[in-house]
């Protein structure tokens, strides 16, 4: 398949786009997702977590070295015809509209709580789905882009953090390892959702300029990503305790307020106009793979109606996302997002490897 160049992303933005994708607004709840069932062990799931996918960029890198010119909806459809092909294809744009609805939806609730209280929630929402759209109908150069010029506003953001650790108590993490192997596993399956981004390769992959360094980069961005989350969470572990953090639903953010900066009056909401950029990123990365597989899906040509296609889609993103009542029901549905994690970035490329080594098998019988 020939790509457009405006549908071509370096490794470099491969990297970005991996981080942009697992650092935004689900990242803001992670320590008290980490301590629910681990507690003061919940940076140690948290580290764990991150093997999960690190198997997934290697089953994905497999397959798409495999079939190095072809997007999701091609392999698919390669591996088990039309029919059955196109039922994991929407099983996946289905996923990937649900991680978009959700990740919005919580940003939206996040800003509408501290920032623009007054402003109704739909009015948010679609402000924020217009800029989404805007910028995936550009292609992915631009999503590349856009998550490279927003990634070093992630590290001015942790910089912040750190006159906050004169108020920690460094006990907090004491005893090591007393919530038992049990209960950090299990807190890694909560955890799935903060890694739940391998899957994006299945999209990206062809459009790579460059795809010799694949496992190179993914691991470079997650390693990334799992310092992050680290740093996060155990943080939050010394500074409020795992009791607290229980009582705490954004403790991410909580963190800005017991920091006293004479320059910034308000910390938290200074920190609040940065995340707004960098909570974006996945809803905009996933928007564009959504938008792209749906192009494909209906066999239409990308010059010509991959504008269009990216508005309808931002439409169902923007209606989903105003299905759930409350907060709560959100986290329920990134609760099974996580689980559906190891479906599409897990059970995908082990279903389609084994579909490959029998079609080669059948191919070299004949």
């Amino acid at each position: 398949m020939k790509i457009d160049t405006s549908f071509q992303i370096t490794d470099r933005q491969f990297i970005f786009i991996l981080i942009g994708g697992a650092t935004g607004a689900g990242i803001l709840s992670l320590p008290r997702l980490a301590t629910q069932e681990a507690l003061q062990d919940g940076w140690i799931s948290v580290l764990i977590s991150a093997f999960v996918p690190l198997i997934s960029l290697l089953l994905i890198e497999r397959l798409c070295r495999i079939y190095p010119k072809y997007s999701l909806s091609e392999i698919t459809d390669k591996l088990f015809g039309k029919f059955v092909g196109r039922i994991f294809t929407l099983g996946y744009i289905a996923y990937t509209i649900l991680i978009v609805s959700t990740s919005i939806r919580v940003f939206v609730e996040i800003t509408s709580l501290y920032i623009l209280q007054r402003t109704p929630t739909p009015v948010i929402l679609c402000i924020y789905v217009i800029f989404i759209i805007y910028t995936i109908m550009n292609g992915s150069t631009l999503v590349g882009r856009f998550n490279e010029l927003v990634f070093y506003l992630l590290p001015v953001s942790l910089l912040l953090i750190l006159p906050s650790f004169t108020a920690s108590t460094y006990t907090n993490l004491l005893p090591i390892g007393e919530a038992g192997l049990i209960n950090i596993l299990k807190a890694c399956f909560a955890l799935s959702y903060s890694y739940s981004r391998t899957e994006l390769i299945f999209v990206y992959y062809p459009m790579l300029k460059q795809k010799t360094r694949v496992v190179r980069d993914g691991v470079i961005a997650l390693g990334i990503i799992t310092f992050v989350n680290v740093f996060i969470t155990i943080a939050s572990i010394v500074i409020f305790g795992t009791e607290v953090l229980q009582k705490i639903i954004w403790p991410f953010i909580l963190l800005y307020k017991i920091v006293d900066i004479p320059v910034i009056e308000r910390l938290d909401l200074f920190f609040l106009i940065l995340w707004t950029a960098i909570a974006a990123r996945p809803s905009i990365n996933y928007s564009f793979v959504s938008s792209y597989s749906i192009t494909q899906f209906l066999n239409l040509k990308l010059e010509k109606h991959f504008s269009a296609v990216s508005i309808t889609t931002g439409i169902i993103i923007f209606v989903v996302a105003l299905i759930p009542k409350n907060v709560q029901q959100v986290f329920n549905i990134i609760t099974y997002l996580g689980y559906g994690y190891f479906i599409a970035g897990i059970g995908y490329p082990i279903i389609f490897l084994l579909a490959s080594l029998f079609l080669k098998g059948r191919t070299t019988k004949k």
